[in-house]
């Protein structure tokens, strides 16, 4: 574990190491690649006495992008709603999709000694409102949002793009959903948080509508 001990040598204060899955169907082995580097600086950081929390998050939020194990007649129903939402197809009492998936891939971990203090569902997060503040200071600073694609993917997103998705309240989907402000006017902070902002009013359009 050198590399991970010279990591934990460097590290001042309590850390938290964090991952997460989306769970969009079965998973292959190398998606363990990220549990189990997770594990080793967690242990790294033990070792050199460090105040460690590990953590393991579900992105059950994310939309459905493919069809594994779903029907044919389920791909119009169910494409691009979020998985929380989308049935669990064995139909084996797990509340939705993703927590049929996912849990058959967190039961891997501790055959594999891996043990994350505390798992989280973003499903569970977003009702909450704790995200609100970080979701209204990202809306404030979409062009910086934009500028970071550009410069790091090379993805060019038009003036009206904004880094947040919402559900449609139509549909049920996400992932055929944009929200197509034009502006996003700035409001009176949040206690702790900068100043951010609430939407002027938004529509939202058709794929073959979308500007790329």
């Amino acid at each position: 574990m050198e590399w991970a001990d010279e990591l934990a040598a460097g590290a001042r204060g309590p850390q938290v190491v964090n991952d997460s899955k989306t769970p969009s169907g079965t998973v292959h082995v190398g998606s363990l690649r990220g549990p189990v580097i997770l594990d080793v600086i967690a242990r790294a950081l033990r070792a050199h006495g460090v105040e460690t929390t590990m953590l393991y998050g579900v992105d059950d939020m994310d939309p459905m992008d493919a069809q594994a194990l779903l029907t044919p007649d389920a791909v119009e129903r169910e494409m691009g709603r979020p998985l929380a939402h989308v049935p669990d197809p064995a139909g084996d009492c797990h509340p939705s999709y993703a927590r049929h998936f996912a849990g058959i891939f967190v039961d891997t971990f501790a055959g594999l000694g891996i043990h994350p203090d505390r798992y989280y569902w973003m499903s569970d997060l977003y009702p909450t409102g704790d995200l609100d503040p970080y979701l209204r200071l990202a809306l404030d600073r979409a062009d910086r949002v934009r500028d970071i694609y550009r410069r790091v993917a090379n993805v060019q997103h038009p003036r009206n793009w904004h880094p947040v998705q919402v559900i449609c309240e139509t549909c049920g989907k996400i992932g055929t959903t944009i929200v197509a402000a034009a502006t996003w006017a700035g409001t009176p902070a949040l206690p702790g948080m900068p100043s951010v902002a609430t939407p002027e009013p938004a529509s939202t359009s058709r794929p073959s509508e979308w500007p790329w």
